[in-house]
């Protein structure tokens, strides 16, 4: 089968945190860093997406999917979604015919064929899925992914012009530097983030067969 997605409404948001949040995180009070700030917010958000497999990003979009069955292939018990955060079904059409709302069923991000009011398979050569899916951003964002984005806005805010292996530094005197052994600071990554952040990130990375 080849799958195939045409976003019909982009997403309005993309931010998985707001700009008085990570103010509040950081404990600034006045707007003289609002652009820096905002500008860590969009490249945390769209780190964690890129993290996640999901170059979409997280934002809820209304997307038409078109699933096409090939000579040989046989007909499938379910569909899948290619968008699975929280999807809402709105239209189907089976080889151009509307199907109506008794004659499938969603199952999380599996879309069930119904005959009878029992499961079966998908026969169609052609089948467009239209769905809603991701969360509204930034207010309906999950806590866990909020927390994740703050936590990574929060180091890069940290790190702005600062040596990342610099461990410790010391004005006094002759003065005294200390760097991390690149070998340990990479053990403390997954894939480019840090582990802490990665595990709050692990529920929402698109798995692939």
């Amino acid at each position: 089968m080849i799958s195939t997605l045409s976003v019909i409404t982009p997403a309005t948001a993309r931010d998985l945190t707001t700009l008085d949040a990570a103010k509040a995180e950081l404990s600034l009070a006045d707007a003289s860093a609002d652009t820096a700030l905002a500008a860590m917010i969009a490249q945390a958000s769209a780190a964690i997406g890129s993290w996640c497999r999901r170059p979409e990003g997280f934002g809820r979009e209304t997307v038409a999917q078109t699933v096409r069955r090939m000579p040989g292939d046989p007909a499938p018990a379910r569909l899948i979604l290619d968008r699975d955060l929280a999807p809402a079904v709105t239209s189907v059409t089976a080889d151009g015919a509307e199907l109506g709302p008794d004659e499938w069923a969603l199952d999380g991000s599996l879309l069930l064929r119904l005959c009878c009011d029992r499961p079966s398979h998908w026969r169609s050569i052609k089948t467009v899925i239209t769905y809603t899916a991701g969360y509204d951003l930034p207010a309906g964002c999950p806590a866990d992914l909020a927390r994740a984005c703050l936590e990574l806005v929060t180091r890069l805010w940290h790190a702005a012009g600062r040596d990342p292996s610099l461990r410790t530094s010391s004005v006094e005197g002759v003065g005294a530097n200390s760097w991390s052994d690149p070998d340990k600071v990479a053990l403390a990554l997954v894939d480019g983030l840090p582990a802490e952040i990665a595990a709050r990130l692990s529920p929402y990375k698109r798995w692939s067969v």
